[in-house]
């Protein structure tokens, strides 16, 4: 698991978190990649982060830099700035975040911005729903992507969670956004992805 941002999952990672000190914790993590071939350093990479809860708010900011290696085309490295805030009302929670990606080395995708805003509300003890809306606007074109997402939780036990999620994309230009790990749609194409399963943890 990542410390946050954009990637959801670090493969052969360390992680240290400071204990909490008047609210705020510290985290770095490194990943040594993904390969295990010498000198080919697909996926190694190290944040950075900063968590902050005062009362109903929590703030985050993270930051981190990642490689991505398929020669002869690709050899690249992201750097992701990530800020993110929570708001507790008591009868739901909203949140935002913004996301920045640039890049040095070939091969890379578009750099971009992307924001988000959100809500969530926990319906029953065992269910709670999601929705959000996103923009991606990608640097140095015309190229942008509008999206809205919903989801549903169902807590079976402390461990075991039903879930299923819907997002709807609007792209705008020739931006080829889709929904994650799902079929990359032609230029400027719309596209929209739903799923459904079961997270068990052990």
């Amino acid at each position: 698991m990542a410390i946050g941002g954009y990637q959801p999952y670090w493969n052969d990672s360390v992680r240290y978190t400071t204990p909490n000190l008047y609210g705020a914790t510290f985290a770095v993590q490194h990943s040594f990649g993904d390969t295990g071939v010498s000198g080919n350093n697909n996926a190694a990479g190290t944040a950075y982060a900063i968590n902050y809860d005062l009362g109903n708010l929590s703030l985050s900011g993270i930051y981190e830099t990642v490689s991505t290696v398929a020669l002869p085309a690709v050899n690249y490295r992201a750097k992701r700035s990530t800020v993110m805030g929570v708001y507790d009302f008591g009868f739901m929670k909203a949140h935002a975040g913004f996301f920045n990606e640039n890049h040095g080395g070939f091969g890379a995708p578009l750099e971009f911005n992307l924001s988000i805003l959100g809500v969530s509300k926990v319906v029953t003890g065992a269910l709670r729903v999601t929705a959000e809306y996103g923009h991606k606007d990608f640097k140095n074109s015309a190229n942008q992507a509008n999206y809205v997402g919903l989801a549903a939780f169902y807590s079976l036990s402390k461990r075991t969670t039903l879930y299923s999620e819907i997002n709807l994309i609007n792209n705008g230009g020739a931006a080829q956004q889709g929904v994650y790990r799902g079929i990359v749609p032609r230029p400027g194409e719309n596209t929209s992805g739903y799923m459904v399963g079961m997270r068990h943890t052990f």
